[in-house]
């Protein structure tokens, strides 16, 4: 809900919602839980005892959030080629991202985030989305669609 009441245009809001479905064509949800449930159990087998559970999940999330990160990248690219065939162009794709930052600047610029954040980091998002939609000969520039969908008149 709260996505479609701040998306400014549809292809912000089908972006968002191709990187969802990338998600899932990934199966990114079974592959990071599978990936987590044998860390866990490998660790167990060394002989870690249960008091020690907490500190080795910690450890074990600490060391999967490079996997996390890297799941998002893909799902971005995943979303431009999408949008991109909808729209024909990517245009309007980063407004989602620079909202986020605008609204909680300190939050997503500190060290802390950034180390310990399970998606990239926006600026650096739309960095690679760019060099990948240009290195797929895909246009960045476009008409943008006005999104209707959150209008108080819809609801």
């Amino acid at each position: 809900t709260e996505l479609l009441k701040n998306s400014e245009t549809e292809n912000e809001l089908g972006f968002v919602i191709c990187h969802e479905i990338g998600h899932f064509v990934h199966r990114d949800v079974i592959r990071g839980l599978s990936t987590r449930f044998m860390l866990l159990a490998a660790l167990s087998l060394l002989g870690l005892s249960d008091n020690n559970l907490g500190i080795v999940d910690a450890g074990v999330n600490s060391s999967l959030l490079s996997y996390s990160r890297n799941q998002e990248s893909r799902a971005d690219e995943f979303a431009i080629t999408c949008a991109s065939k909808k729209y024909g162009h990517i245009e309007g794709f980063d407004t989602f991202f620079m909202r986020a930052k605008k609204q909680n600047p300190k939050v997503l610029d500190s060290k802390f985030f950034q180390y310990m954040s399970t998606h990239p980091i926006s600026d650096e998002r739309i960095k690679h989305l760019v060099e990948f939609a240009q290195s797929r000969g895909i246009s960045s520039k476009g008409p943008l669609t006005k999104q209707t969908l959150g209008d108080k008149k819809d609801q």
